[in-house]
């Protein structure tokens, strides 16, 4: 079904406008490295030289726009997502390690830079939400005017759950990828501020904070901050991080009274164990094709 929806002539995904779908993106690069068919990522790699070299991206203040109304990625809608530059950043880190081309690292290098100075509050570790633009209202004008007025842009200074904790992961990918020890610290530090900060006493993740939380019990929240756990579990290799990844299933972490955890519990660790395991094997495994 993907495949058939693959655009080969301006990249991604469908005829109409193009959003820019970063999971398809993430499904088709693992598909072409686990199975080492190149089919996959020629695609996944001519759709991002397509974005990156059209409107769609933003040439002068850096980031990708949310999508383009058409589907030659020539008419953005100017906003700009956390999310979609989080799984963005991934789509190009994961594409310069199959590919070993540079402009895909060099790409990703700008996205940090990017989400490092536009999208970062510095009072604290995790990004804002977004950057919009706006037509200021600006009075009558006194000769016709040559052009629309100039947009504004604007930030989305709520801190969004799922967003951040995408950027975690990716960050925790621009480490081991990239050497970027401040892109490991920064991951950490949102995962701990996620945690102390928007999780609910009930167990479930707050969706965002805007000086207090909001929102709790999205399925989205809890399964981008489990998975992001799992990560910084198989690259990090700290218990921390799984015991975490269990809490978020709903199940009990902690030993019952006899010291032991229940069936269900057992279960599901295994579970979370076993996924971080393929995580780590699929790092390993992606690392020797470049090796």
């Amino acid at each position: 079904m993907l495949e058939g929806l693959a655009d080969h002539v301006h990249g991604g995904y469908g005829t109409q406008a193009k959003f820019l779908h970063t999971e398809a993106n993430d499904f088709l690069l693992y598909l072409s490295g686990v199975s080492g068919d190149r089919t996959y990522l020629d695609h996944v790699a001519f759709t991002l030289e397509k974005m990156r070299e059209s409107r769609t991206f933003d040439h002068k203040d850096g980031g990708f726009f949310r999508y383009s109304s058409r589907p030659d990625w020539r008419e953005p809608h100017p906003e700009k997502l956390l999310d979609d530059q989080a799984g963005l950043l991934r789509n190009y880190l994961y594409t310069y390690l199959l590919s070993e081309r540079e402009t895909y690292k060099e790409t990703a290098l700008g996205l940090i830079d990017y989400l490092n100075t536009t999208l970062t509050d510095p009072a604290q570790p995790c990004f804002w939400g977004c950057q919009d633009y706006v037509r200021p209202e600006l009075p009558p004008p006194t000769s016709p005017p040559s052009g629309p007025p100039p947009l504004l842009a604007l930030l989305d200074q709520y801190v969004y759950c799922d967003a951040n904790a995408r950027v975690a992961s990716s960050y925790l990918d621009a480490w081991w990828l990239l050497g970027r020890d401040d892109c490991r610290a920064r991951a950490e530090h949102i995962l701990q501020h996620l945690w102390e900060t928007l999780r609910a006493p009930t167990g479930e993740m707050y969706h965002y904070w805007d000086g207090a939380p909001h929102v709790p019990g999205l399925l989205m929240d809890a399964a981008m901050t489990g998975l992001a756990m799992l990560d910084a579990y198989a690259l990090l290799r700290q218990p921390l991080y799984l015991e975490r990844a269990l809490q978020l299933t709903g199940l009990p972490a902690c030993p019952g009274e006899d010291g032991a955890l229940d069936h269900a519990a057992l279960v599901a660790l295994d579970g979370l164990q076993h996924r971080a395991d393929e995580l780590l094997t699929e790092i390993v495994g992606l690392q020797s094709k470049v090796d």
